[in-house]
């Protein structure tokens, strides 16, 4: 029996592969030492010669306290909370999209004109396609946010204090604008940069490798929520300061990034705009900083994949 116990403890925790998927372990092997254990004392007992009675009822009466006790142990009552935490699902329809809408801009409130919210993609249903928007707004948001700020620290001059690489080649100056900054970047810098960023959508995508206990953002996961490293700090909150926020104010805080995600995404694009075609943002004439190149082709100064977009 306990050689069944230890493979379905083993197995489980390959299974999950994660330190989170530990808390259900317990809850596995448990179910099944009770359910596979009482199984099999009732048939032990009765073919036991009367020699070994005292000893089976003495086993049967310590056998209730021992689970008790692992029942009661600091363990099980430390993953329980853990597991309901990681487990947590969230509804997603157009009602609950609609209420959202309005607690996120109480003047706009819902605003959907290309109706995507009943477009359900690739016909995976109304929660997942509403979930799929709900995260690509606010990742879209976060890397606004980030290249707004890029903008203008770049803008400033603003620079670090080594060598681009090994070769100790600088930064590129400010003298010419954030998008020619880009251009002359070296090609090998761009690809870390790029390949990096692809390695953090691949771990966001599969929740590093723990979907059982952490949903994907289309099958009822958290949208926006980006899953721990295990190894490193969070990247939401890496001195975990956060951890004892109310869910109300963890709510309300999203509401702001949001918030905050959309007019970065209209700033980074009306920056932009500015630099690419002279006078198109009045408000932003005085600080445009002309760039001549083209801004849908990131890589255009060393190759183009479209023609079209690199001629």
């Amino acid at each position: 029996m306990k050689l069944v116990n230890t493979l379905a403890l083993a197995s489980a925790g390959i299974i999950g592969g994660g330190v989170s998927a530990f808390a259900p372990t317990f809850n596995v092997n448990r179910s099944f030492r009770t359910s596979l254990a009482l199984a099999d004392d009732t048939p032990q007992a009765a073919d036991d010669g009367p020699q070994d009675a005292p000893v089976e009822a003495e086993a049967d009466s310590t056998e209730p306290t021992t689970r008790e006790k692992e029942e009661s142990s600091p363990e099980s009552v430390i993953s329980k909370p853990a597991e309901t935490e990681e487990m947590e699902t969230v509804s997603q329809s157009k009602n609950d999209l609609m209420a959202l809408a309005a607690g996120q801009n109480n003047v706009l409130k819902y605003y959907d004109p290309l109706s995507l919210a009943d477009a359900d993609f690739w016909e995976q249903g109304d929660a997942a396609t509403i979930g799929f928007l709900r995260h690509a707004e606010i990742k879209h948001g976060r890397v606004a946010m980030a290249a707004f700020v890029g903008y203008c620290i770049q803008s400033q001059g603003i620079r670090w204090p080594f060598a681009m690489n090994l070769d100790g080649d600088p930064f590129p100056t400010d003298a010419i604008s954030p998008e020619a900054q880009w251009d002359a970047v070296v090609p090998n810098a761009k690809w870390q940069i790029l390949l990096f960023i692809g390695l953090l959508e691949v771990l966001g995508e599969n929740n590093c490798g723990d979907l059982e206990n952490q949903p994907h953002y289309m099958r009822g996961g958290k949208p926006g929520k980006y899953p721990d490293f295990q190894i490193f700090p969070n990247l939401y909150d890496p001195f975990g300061v956060f951890k004892k926020m109310k869910d109300e104010q963890k709510a309300r805080r999203l509401n702001i990034e949001v918030n905050n995600g959309r007019l970065a995404m209209i700033g980074i694009f009306g920056f932009m705009a500015a630099d690419t075609v002279p006078d198109s943002v009045p408000l932003l004439a005085q600080y445009a900083q002309p760039y001549d190149g083209n801004i849908m082709a990131p890589f255009a100064s060393d190759f183009s994949i479209i023609t079209g977009f690199g001629s």
